[in-house]
């Protein structure tokens, strides 16, 4: 566990991300890791409102 972390849980500290920032970060984390086409087709298989993903996908490629 990095350090920065570790000290958030150690003092009580937690950081709640809105909706939309975890979407952008699972969002980077799935193109970081797979083709544009295939992280399409998987959030269009998890049925993900269509424009969530789009507005999603827009904020991350920019």
């Amino acid at each position: 566990m990095e350090d920065g972390r570790r000290n958030e849980l150690l003092n009580g500290a937690i950081n709640v991300k809105s909706e939309q920032q975890v979407l952008q970060e699972g969002l980077q984390i799935l193109l970081s890791n797979m083709e544009p086409s295939k992280v399409a087709r998987f959030w269009a298989a998890c049925n993900l409102e269509r424009n969530i993903f789009c507005y999603s996908l827009t904020r991350v490629c920019i």
